[in-house]
């Protein structure tokens, strides 16, 4: 396609997309910021330029990237979610949990946004607003296992302990290999003194 279509930026567009769900992110990210020389209003170009970028670690560049989707497509979900992401990796808190909130007024019912939420409040030392925010994402997807062991963990911190074992149990009822959910629930089955299930557990 390339070779009939070398500066058409639908086809470089599309090569940039594909490269990127194969794991080539140095071949998309070319691929992208051609389409960008070319035609320079394109959301989903700079979007997925982002992406690519995020998962090589350039993430100021990213987050640049993200924040072009978005000023030209400013209800794009999932630009913002992303830029959160990177915020929160950044460290930039305050931002995060701002970028987090404003997506949630556009899109209340986005679970991962919900869960990402949650976890810069702990970040922010705001535990029971965590723990409210993994609530809503367990809410929203009973399935999402980041949200579900996240959950598990603010119940323990917060003395509820039979709570969080049915946090951990949920985990791993949705995934059975997972490692993590076994530990904690058999750290918290040791505190509740339920010495032959921690066993177990471990």
């Amino acid at each position: 396609l390339l070779d009939h279509f070398p500066d058409n930026p639908v086809v470089l567009n599309n090569l940039g997309a594909v490269a990127l769900q194969l794991g080539d992110h140095a071949q998309s990210i070319g691929l992208l910021r051609r389409t960008l020389e070319i035609s320079p209003a394109q959301p989903l170009a700079f979007f997925n330029l982002g992406i690519g970028l995020q998962a090589l670690g350039q993430l100021p560049e990213a987050l640049e990237n993200y924040e072009r989707a978005i000023a030209l497509q400013s209800d794009h979900a999932g630009a913002r979610f992303r830029r959160g992401l990177v915020l929160k990796e950044l460290r930039r808190f305050g931002k995060a949990l701002e970028n987090f909130d404003h997506l949630l007024i556009m899109r209340p019912s986005h679970a991962g946004a919900h869960y990402q939420r949650g976890r810069v409040l702990e970040a922010l030392n705001r535990f029971d607003e965590g723990l409210a925010a993994f609530q809503r994402a367990v809410a929203l997807r009973p399935d999402h296992v980041g949200a579900l062991l996240a959950l598990g963990v603010a119940l323990g911190c917060s003395g509820r302990l039979d709570e969080a074992v049915a946090a951990y149990e949920r985990v791993i009822a949705v995934q059975p290999d997972h490692t993590a959910a076994y530990v904690y629930r058999g750290v918290v089955l040791q505190d509740l003194k339920r010495f032959d299930e921690a066993l177990a557990s471990f």
